[in-house]
């Protein structure tokens, strides 16, 4: 089962990375705050001794310090990622072994199709749960109603074969896609707010005297 075998590598790889970074980071972490304390015993004795040799090392354990949260922000984002991406390869495992996905069944979902009851489209175990990989609500939307309406017209047909055959060997790309959909979470919002954003009729350019400004 070669499939089996490439996510069972890729999740004990991540895991591993998982491991690395957090050790990374509590390093990082004492090294800050050993930082921190050399920083505030040179303004201590700055303040009653101000030489210039005291100057310096203030001004490098400001920026050891300001280097090293930076370097922990790093750290985090790239544990936070590898956690999702371990996630993913652990829930492709699931679902090899005839377990339920952890993404959504879509049992929320509506739709017109006159087979979709029949058929388990929709809800736990559906259709849609095993297919399933969308990390925003406009993903979703479309994923659904591509299931409740599917394609009539060879072209649209064709066009659909190609795309997968195309993202189908990229296994590590999807991935990495999906991972930072769902580190996002849609915080920043998504194209349902883009679009009703655009439709939005001007507001600031019919007043001619304040483009004039």
């Amino acid at each position: 089962m070669p499939h089996f075998d490439f996510y069972t590598a890729k999740a004990i790889a991540y895991s591993a990375r998982i491991k690395y970074l957090r050790k990374q980071i509590i390093i990082v972490s004492s090294l800050r705050l050993a930082a921190f304390i050399f920083l505030a015993a040179a303004l201590y004795f700055l303040g009653s001794h101000p030489t210039a040799s005291l100057w310096i090392m203030t001004f490098f354990f400001i920026a050891c310090f300001i280097t090293l949260i930076r370097v922990s922000f790093n750290l985090h984002s790239r544990r936070k990622l590898a956690e999702k991406l371990l996630f993913i390869n652990e829930n492709e495992l699931k679902i090899i072994r005839h377990e339920p996905s952890q993404f959504d069944d879509g049992a929320q979902m509506t739709g017109n199709s006159i087979y979709k009851d029949d058929l388990d489209i929709f809800g736990r175990r559906s259709l849609y749960h095993l297919l399933n990989r969308t990390t925003t609500s406009h993903g979703a939307e479309c994923l659904a109603s591509l299931l409740n309406q599917p394609h009539e017209l060879h072209k649209e047909i064709k066009d659909n074969q190609e795309a997968v055959k195309h993202l189908a060997p990229l296994a590590e790309e999807r991935q990495m896609i999906t991972a930072q959909g769902l580190l996002h979470d849609e915080q920043q919002g998504n194209l349902n707010d883009l679009a009703n954003w655009i439709a939005t009729p001007e507001k600031i350019a019919p007043l001619r005297w304040l483009n004039s400004l």
